[in-house]
């Protein structure tokens, strides 16, 4: 009976957890090097926990999310990739609203031309821009 219990625990948790795909592919893919809240870990690895939604107010922003090395090399498809951006911007942006979900779509055609070493020059002039724009 106990080991009953234990499995039937289990299953619902896991059923629990796969039943949101985004965070799992989040937790296996990103949460390594971002930390299971998206916050920095090391200098070279920016907070986007409260911070990530306000890409998206600014020109180049939503291709910057899709560009840094970390997404444009993911194993994820493209439609995973869209799935995990769409889910960090509900669930750690600041206002936690996403007016334009990203799609399969988007993530694939800006994939194909990542960052690479430029990517913390550009994030520097998205910031810039965010502080200038409020």
């Amino acid at each position: 009976m106990k080991k009953l219990l234990i499995f039937i625990m289990l299953w619902l948790v896991m059923s629990e957890a796969f039943a949101n795909s985004a965070a799992v592919n989040y937790a296996i893919n990103c949460r390594g090097c971002h930390g299971p809240q998206a916050m920095e870990t090391h200098p070279s690895v920016p907070d986007m926990n409260g911070f990530i939604d306000r890409f998206l107010t600014v020109a180049g922003g939503r291709e910057y999310l899709i560009q840094v090395p970390g997404v444009s090399r993911s194993a994820l498809s493209d439609q995973e990739v869209a799935e995990v951006l769409n889910w960090l911007i509900r669930t750690m942006g600041d206002n936690q609203q996403l007016e334009q979900p990203f799609s399969a779509q988007e993530v694939a055609k800006y994939r194909i031309s990542p960052l690479g070493a430029n990517a913390a020059a550009v994030r520097l002039i998205l910031v810039k821009k965010m502080t200038v724009k409020q």
